[in-house]
Parts: C-alpha cells; sequence; structure tokens
C-alpha cells in the first residue's frame, strides 16, 4: 500500500521542483543565444540565466508568475492508495496550499466569474487533475505550472495548416505568432521559441536541444527561427 505519507511528500516535492528547477535543455538553450548575441540582448540573457541558476540552486521560485497548479497522474492498475484516488486529490491539494504558504507558489488563482481569491491556489478546478491508469502498482506524479500571463495572452498559439500550405504555410505561422505574442508585453521575454507538430493523431514535440521529429523537420525547424530572431521581437 502506498501511504499518505509518500503521497504527499512526492506532490510536494513534484512542486517544488517545477516552480525552481529548470531542465538543463533550457540551460543549454539559453547558453546558445548568448553565444550568437551582442549588446544588450546578450547581457539581459545572461542576466536571467544567472537567475535561474540561483533558483536552481536557492530553490526560489524561477519566475513570479508560478502559474495555474495542473498535475498529470498515471496510476497503476494494481496500485492501492491508503484512503483512495479521492484522498490523493485531498493530499495534493493540501501540499499546494503548503506551497503557496512557503512561497513556493504565488497566490494567484482566483475564480474566473467572481474574482474570490482563495489565498491558498485551491478552489474550484483548481488544481487541475489528469489522469492515466496504466499496468503497474506505482503511482506518478507529474505537476506542470500554466502561465497567467504568457502562456494565456499570446505565448500559446495553435492553428491548422492546409496541405496545400506546405511548410511555408508553417513557416509564415510561426513568424506570424511570435510577434503577436510579444505585443504589449504578453510575454515576458527573452522569448523561448518551442515549435510543436501534430500530425493527425500522432503528435511529435520538438524540444528545445532535441530533434524528435528526424534530420529533415528539424533542418525546416532551424530554418523557421531564424526570421523570428532577426524580426526585431525580443
Amino acid at each position: 500500500m502506498i501511504t499518505k505519507e509518500a503521497l504527499k511528500r512526492a506532490a510536494l516535492l513534484a512542486i517544488k521542483r517545477g516552480a525552481t528547477y529548470v531542465a538543463d535543455d533550457v540551460f543549454s538553450a539559453f547558453e546558445k543565444a548568448i553565444a550568437s548575441e551582442n549588446g544588450a540582448a546578450a547581457e539581459g540573457l545572461t542576466r536571467t540565466l544567472e537567475s535561474l541558476k540561483v533558483s536552481r540552486e536557492r530553490e526560489l521560485p524561477a519566475c513570479p508568475d508560478t502559474g495555474w497548479p495542473l498535475f498529470f497522474l498515471k496510476i497503476g492498475n494494481e496500485a492501492v492508495l491508503e484512503g483512495g484516488i479521492m484522498t490523493l486529490e485531498e493530499l495534493i491539494k493540501d501540499a499546494v496550499r503548503e506551497c503557496t504558504n512557503a512561497g513556493i507558489l504565488r497566490k494567484t488563482m482566483k475564480h474566473p466569474l467572481t474574482g474570490f481569491d482563495p489565498g491558498d491556489n485551491v478552489g474550484e478546478n483548481i488544481p487541475s487533475f489528469t489522469y492515466r491508469f496504466v499496468p503497474g502498482n506505482a503511482v506518478e506524479i507529474t505537476y506542470a505550472a500554466k502561465g497567467g500571463g504568457s502562456e494565456v495572452f499570446g505565448g500559446t498559439r495553435h492553428r491548422m495548416i492546409a496541405f496545400s500550405d506546405g511548410t511555408s504555410g508553417i513557416k509564415q505561422f510561426i513568424i506570424d505568432a511570435f510577434a503577436a505574442s510579444a505585443r504589449a508585453g504578453a510575454v515576458c521575454p527573452p522569448g523561448i521559441l518551442g515549435v510543436g507538430l501534430f500530425f493527425q493523431s500522432v503528435a511529435k514535440l520538438l524540444l528545445l536541444s532535441s530533434g524528435h521529429l528526424g534530420r529533415r523537420h528539424r533542418r525546416h525547424s532551424q530554418h523557421r527561427r531564424k526570421p523570428c530572431k532577426g524580426s526585431g521581437v525580443p
């Protein structure tokens, strides 16, 4: 049996790591960008990278907007949880409250219509839970914070590209989306461009430092980033 103590400890660790720890591929992307820039752009990237390093070393929030808490749970078919799945949700909510009171998460979540502020990031559909049942007897807790500013107001965009538009249509959409996302400071510079291409029902995401789409698509992606880099958008 997986105890309540173990489940809550895992939830606390997931939240803390998600809010304070920036992955190595992001660090590598910053370092490559700094090497290719100069002047104010290089200085801004350098200061941001230094700030991220401090956040990771001191376990402090990497960004003041700690976002909407999302949890993705994989539960083994043979897993036995003390108190059951509903107790798991309550334990995670308690972990969110603790992290909020400790300053790991900012008190930003409010009711979308009334504006009521619970003060602890716990409310209707907050946090959000997504379940997947898998073979085995373990439970995996993944925490992700959806940005309330950059992602909601401009950073996350998608469009269905017609087959006839080809790669040029994909390229134009990326340029348009990147420029539009920077309007009135909708995203916090420096912007890191991530591109996800979805073919029918199979999604293959292009990560910052890998080429999951293969050599040909990776080459196209590199070509798409160049116009954005020279667009004047931070």
